[in-house]
């Protein structure tokens, strides 16, 4: 998951992912980046899935590939269809 360079299909990886079944939780996920300053999952998710609210320490990036994703964050409602990508720094801590 780290090397000088990584390349990847993400049509391929995808569609993997879509074989595999899924569990319970209606998603399935697959690291594949992992470096300290980086890291990128590719997760599939089924209709109606939600993801439980969860803080990352640094900025993040979401990349909507197929379908649409509606997600929360910065108390902003965030509408990301097919071929969005949306990044986000973290949270300010509150003075």
């Amino acid at each position: 998951m780290a090397g000088p360079f990584l390349e990847f299909d993400l049509t391929r990886e995808l569609e993997q992912l879509h074989y595999e079944p899924p569990p319970t939780s209606g998603q399935n996920a697959k690291t594949l980046v992992k470096y300290d300053d980086l890291r990128i999952v590719l997760i599939a998710l089924r209709a109606q899935t939600r993801i439980p609210g969860h803080q990352a320490d640094g900025r993040i990036s979401v990349h909507t590939l197929r379908g649409h994703i509606r997600m929360r964050a910065l108390e902003r409602t965030f509408d990301l269809r097919a071929v969005n990508l949306l990044a986000l720094d973290p949270p300010r801590p509150s003075s």
